[in-house]
């Protein structure tokens, strides 16, 4: 699933009004980077997978808490920073 809708990279693939409810609970704007490293950092964690096995299962589906704690939030996006990484420099978060 592509980060952006369209090539230019201008049009988020996020749903509307979701990155400025979060801009507006954390305080600090809230990029789609943002965001995809928020996703990357939480979901590649074992405490993550420990904690939603069952209900990931059940439903087949993956559901992403987002803290309303400011701190906690750049402290996940810092781990899923690892993206950069991991995709050989092709995508900054």
């Amino acid at each position: 699933m592509p980060l952006y809708r369209d090539r230019r990279g201008t049009d988020p693939n996020v749903t509307r009004g979701l990155l400025e409810a979060l801009t507006d609970v954390l305080g600090v704007e809230i990029e789609p980077e943002h965001l995809l490293a928020y996703v990357y950092g939480l979901t590649g964690t074992s405490a993550f997978t420990d904690r939603f096995a069952d209900e990931r299962e059940a439903a087949g589906r993956c559901r992403i808490p987002i803290t309303a704690d400011a701190e906690l939030f750049d402290e996940v996006v810092a781990l899923g920073r690892l993206l950069w990484l991991h995709t050989w420099g092709r995508r900054r978060c």
